[in-house]
C-alpha cells in the first residue's frame, strides 16, 4: 500500500462484515483497522475516520485521491457498477477534514483503474481566507469589515465517539451533517464605536440590563472594578434585540442584506475547516495567543476562580477586537472575549432550527449564543459549545457580530 504522499490507494474489502447501515455512516473503525494494519498505527486519515464513523461494513472499497496536498477518501458499496453505491467523500488538509459530501459513483470506464466519485469535493474553496470588504454607509463612511466565506457541507456539533469526546462537551452538542450557502461575517465582533455610531444616529435606547457604555452586571447594575473600554473593544451588555436593531439599522444604511449569523453559519466559519475543540487543536492551554479566556491573568485578581487556561493572555476582561491571531479564514476572535448572538432560536436537540433566524423577533424561547467569553471554563471555548438566552437580556461577557447575504 502507497503513503498518503502518493498518488492513490485503493484497498478493496468485499464481503468482511454485515451490513447494517444503508447510509454509510458507520463503517470507519473497520477501515481504520484496514488502513493501521497496512499503513501504520500513525495513519491520520484512519483515525479521523474512526471519529466521524462507525465499525460496520459489507461490500465496499475505500479510496483515498491526493490531490494539492489534500487527501479526499472515499467508502461506497461494491456495486457501484449499477451506479447506485452510496459514497461520503471527505477532503482532509493538514489532517484536518474540510468538507464531506454524499452522492454516487459513476461506472468505472477502466477495471484497472479506481472510479472517481461524481461527487467529489473540490479542494481548497473554503480553505482560502476570504476576500475583506466593507459597505458603505449613507454618509459616505465604512461600515463593518466583512469576510466572504464559500459554503460548504460539515459536521456541525462535537464526536460523541469516546476516543475524541470533548473535555467540557454537553448533550445539547449532537453531531450531524449541516449545509450552509455562500455568505459573509464581520471579520470582527461589532465594537463600541460601531454601535455608539448607531445609537446616536438612530436615537436608540437599548433595553438590557446593563448599561453597555459602563459595563456592569446587570443584578446590581454596578460598573465591574478594572472594567475598561475603548471604541476598539467589543460591545457588550447588548439585548439580542438591541443587536437585531443595529442589523436592521446597518442593512437600511447599506442597501445590504444584513442579519445575525445563523447558529449553523456561526459554527461554520469558527472552525474554518477544522475537526478540532477549538480551531487552534485541543489542547486549551496553546490558546492564548488565539483567544482572550480566563487565564492567568484573570486569576491573580480573581484567586477563587476556576477552570482556566494554564497560560496567559493578559487581559482581564473584554479585549480590544483583534488583539489574538485569527482562524484560518481571517476571523478574529470567534472564540473567547465575548459571546456572541445568532439569530437562531436555541433548540438543544438541534431540529433544523440551526440552520435558520427567527421569524417572528417576539417570539418566545431562548436565542443562541456562541463563543465563550472572558469568564472561566476553558470548555465554554470550544467551537461546539453553545447556550440559550433571554433575547431581553445583556451581560458585560456577551456581544455579536454580524453577517450579510
Amino acid at each position: 500500500m502507497k503513503s498518503l504522499s502518493g498518488t492513490i490507494i485503493v484497498i478493496a474489502l468485499l464481503g468482511l462484515l454485515a451490513y447494517t447501515n444503508p447510509k454509510m455512516e458507520n463503517y470507519a473503525q473497520f477501515i481504520q483497522s484496514q488502513m493501521v494494519r497496512q499503513a501504520g498505527k500513525d495513519n491520520p486519515l484512519a483515525s479521523f475516520l474512526t471519529a466521524l464513523f462507525g465499525n460496520s461494513v459489507n461490500n465496499m472499497i475505500a479510496q483515498a485521491t491526493i490531490r494539492d496536498d489534500y487527501v479526499f477518501f472515499s467508502v461506497y458499496d461494491s456495486d457501484f457498477g449499477k451506479d447506485n453505491g452510496h459514497v461520503k467523500s471527505i477532503g482532509i488538509l493538514n489532517n484536518f477534514i474540510v468538507m464531506e459530501s454524499t452522492g454516487k459513483f459513476n461506472e468505472a470506464k477502466n477495471e484497472n483503474s479506481a472510479p472517481v466519485p461524481a461527487s467529489a469535493p473540490i479542494p481548497a474553496t473554503p480553505m482560502q481566507p476570504g476576500q475583506v470588504f466593507h459597505d458603505t454607509l449613507s454618509d459616505g463612511t465604512p461600515g463593518p469589515d466583512m469576510v466572504k466565506i464559500h459554503g460548504g457541507r460539515f459536521l456541525m456539533g462535537s464526536p460523541l465517539n469516546k476516543m475524541l469526546n470533548e473535555m467540557g462537551r454537553n448533550e445539547n452538542e449532537r453531531q450531524h451533517e449541516v449545509q450552509v450557502a455562500d455568505f459573509a461575517i464581520g471579520k470582527y465582533e461589532v465594537t463600541v464605536g460601531q454601535f455608539k455610531r448607531f445609537v446616536e444616529a438612530a436615537n436608540y435606547k437599548t433595553e438590557a440590563g446593563c448599561n453597555w457604555r459602563s459595563p456592569g452586571f446587570s443584578q446590581t447594575n454596578e460598573p465591574l472594578p478594572g472594567f475598561s473600554q475603548t471604541d476598539e473593544h467589543p460591545v457588550v451588555c447588548v439585548s439580542w434585540n438591541d443587536a437585531m436593531a443595529y442589523v436592521d439599522w446597518l442593512s437600511k444604511q447599506t442597501s445590504q442584506k444584513y442579519h445575525l449569523p445563523t447558529e449553523a453559519e456561526w459554527e461554520y466559519a469558527a472552525r474554518a475547516g477544522t475537526q478540532t475543540a477549538y480551531y487552534w487543536g485541543d489542547d486549551p492551554d496553546q490558546g492564548c495567543t488565539y483567544a482572550n479566556g480566563a487565564d492567568q491573568t484573570i486569576k491573580e485578581q480573581f484567586p477563587d476562580e476556576g477552570g482556566i487556561m494554564n497560560c496567559r493572555d493578559g487581559h482581564v476582561y473584554a479585549a480590544p477586537v483583534g488583539d489574538f491571531r485569527p482562524n484560518a479564514w481571517g476571523l478574529y476572535d470567534m472564540l473567547g472575549n465575548v459571546w456572541e448572538w445568532t439569530c437562531s432560536e436555541y433548540d438543544k436537540d438541534y431540529g433544523g432550527a440551526e440552520q435558520r433566524c427567527v421569524g417572528d423577533k417576539n417570539a418566545a424561547g431562548g436565542r443562541v449564543v456562541r463563543g465563550g467569553s472572558w469568564l472561566p471554563d476553558p470548555g465554554r471555548l470550544r467551537g461546539t459549545a453553545r447556550g440559550g438566552s433571554d433575547p431581553h437580556g445583556g451581560a458585560p461577557h456577551a456581544g455579536f457580530r454580524v453577517a450579510r447575504t
